[in-house]
């Protein structure tokens, strides 16, 4: 924005001086500026999701170190159905019935 002086003439009343448009050096800056941190921003967001590609295909590795791990135990063998289940109860007490003695 230009700033804008106000002279008052005796004469006539007030008139509006302006100055000159803005230099090379502010057009420069008005666009230099804004598509640097543009630029910055696309670099910073490439280089955190390359950090968290490498962080999740090292847990699917270890994920899959550990599945391995698992058959060669021997696990592998057993199924789920041959665990017996037992059933849930809860352990409360019994009540008693009441007798009324009259």
């Amino acid at each position: 924005m230009t700033p804008v002086r106000f002279c008052r003439r005796k004469s006539r009343g007030s008139s509006v001086v302006t100055r000159a448009g803005p230099g090379t050096n502010t057009y420069i800056f008005a666009f230099v500026l804004p598509l640097s941190l543009l630029a910055i921003t696309v670099f910073t967001s490439i280089r955190i999701a390359d950090k968290l590609d490498r962080e999740f295909l090292e847990e699917v590795a270890v994920n899959q170190a550990i599945m391995e791990a698992e058959e060669e135990d021997g696990d592998a063998g057993m199924s789920l159905e041959e665990k017996p289940s037992l059933p849930r109860t809860r352990n409360r007490p019994k009540r008693e019935a009441e007798t009324s003695s009259k």
